[in-house]
């Protein structure tokens, strides 16, 4: 599965090049799901997950949405 997380500045600028993790729950653990931001400021993730996901951007928490999904944050 995919997700993508678009990330913008205060002024709608895209934001190119900032990391961008979900984590994952797992059997062992879990770990991160992660990927880093376009020219477009998409980042688009592969992950196994299903459900609701906290997404952190730059090490920051920085949202949640539904995975697999797409949404757009501004920070």
């Amino acid at each position: 599965m995919i997700s993508t997380v678009c990330v913008y500045d205060a002024k709608g600028r895209p934001l190119r090049n900032k990391k961008v993790d979900i984590p994952i729950a797992g059997v062992l653990g879990g770990g991160m799901a992660r990927g880093f931001t376009d020219a477009s400021g998409c980042a688009h993730i592969s992950h196994t997950a299903k459900g609701e996901a906290k997404i952190y951007v730059g090490g920051r928490r920085a949202g949640r949405f539904t995975v697999p999904g797409r949404t757009a944050l501004t920070i």
